[in-house]
């Protein structure tokens, strides 16, 4: 059986790798409705398990605002899911990409193929001398900065009031600790942009840079099946009838558009620093702490991305664009592997032989 999985991953590496990265979400949201028609207790807010865990959450942050001000951290998940073990298994959901690429390598390629994926977490990978290495960094950094002040003078110059101040206490400006520690969360430790990368920008991207022959189309595609791959969580509102199909619908166009300019940026500084996930792990972070900024109110599960944030993102792919050509930058990743890619670690799985 194992080789016959084995042999049926090298042949569909993409389907393997993004059927199982559905399955966490399906079987996930399907456990929390079940859990929601059979665990009740009268002494939980609302008496159910979901806003039992949401009010835990909230009481953690209360209790530890410095530690757990970017609310989409991993520690803040740690803590709650700690709090409320029945919950734990939703940890799963934005792993679940990382998990699927790896158990598809490991099927495929084994030990091999699990090191080379493991080793994109490193900040530069193949020929990069640290220099350029410095000068990458030093580049997203600055995009990171501008990108925050460019939308805090947005919303000044809107004279949106409300807006500015919700930006302000969310980024952590009101005070020197708070920006450092949010910042540090959000950017490194982000559970979407930690949990996530390795599968979309270190397997996936790749293979579909090789089977598109296109790093823009590349881009386009997985940004639209990253964006996909979030609509089980919606499926509780919908029943709940927190949403209509109508919003849904129109909330979910801006969020696909945001996912392929995001997978666009992402794509570009990936592949300048030679295949490494680390950008993509700040890119992300930065993603989801931007359309956090942006929103006046925080649902329980995310899905009004109607956002100024998605303008940033347009701009920001604009500019790879202008700056690299639809190469996204896979020129200086080919190079830095050999000169042509033949020693780039992701060949392992992409390639057809």
């Amino acid at each position: 059986m194992g080789k016959g999985l084995g042999a049926f991953v090298r042949r569909r590496p993409l389907l393997s790798f993004y059927g199982l990265a559905i399955a966490f979400p399906v079987i996930l949201f399907t456990y929390m409705i079940v859990m929601e028609l059979v665990l009740h207790d009268p002494s939980w807010p609302g008496g159910s398990q979901v806003a039992h865990f949401y009010a835990t959450k909230a009481a953690i942050q209360a209790e530890y605002p410095l530690l757990t001000h970017h609310g989409d951290s991993v520690i803040v998940s740690l803590m709650s899911y700690w709090a409320v073990p029945r919950a734990a298994p939703f940890l799963f959901f934005p792993f679940a990409p990382t998990v699927a690429a790896l158990v598809i390598v490991w099927l495929g390629w084994r030990g091999e193929g699990l090191r080379a994926l493991l080793g994109a977490y490193r900040p530069v990978r193949g020929d990069i001398g640290w220099r350029r290495a410095t000068a990458l960094y030093l580049t997203l950094g600055a995009f990171v900065i501008a990108a925050c002040a460019i939308s805090l003078l947005v919303l000044h110059l809107q004279g949106d009031v409300a807006g500015r101040e919700n930006f302000i206490e969310k980024m952590g400006f009101f005070d020197a600790r708070f920006v450092v520690v949010t910042f540090a969360t959000a950017l490194l430790l982000n559970q979407g942009g930690l949990l996530e990368e390795l599968g979309w920008r270190g397997y996936a991207l790749p293979l579909l840079m090789d089977r598109l022959r296109s790093p823009l189309a590349a881009a386009l595609f997985l940004g639209l099946i990253w964006a996909l791959w979030h609509f089980p969580r919606e499926i509780p509102s919908l029943l709940q009838g927190g949403q209509d199909l109508t919003a849904l619908a129109t909330s979910q166009a801006v969020f696909i558009a945001g996912c392929c300019a995001g997978t666009i940026v992402f794509t570009s500084f990936v592949n300048l620093s030679g295949g490494s996930v680390l950008p993509a792990i700040v890119l992300h972070g930065l993603f989801n702490l931007l359309y956090s900024a942006f929103e006046t109110t925080q649902p329980m599960i995310r899905s009004d991305l109607v956002s100024p944030a998605i303008w940033a993102w347009v701009i920001a792919a604009g500019l790879c664009l202008l700056a690299l050509g639809p190469d996204l930058g896979l020129g200086a990743r080919r190079a830095a592997h050999g000169g042509d890619g033949s020693t780039d670690p992701s060949r392992i799985w992409t390639s057809r032989t």
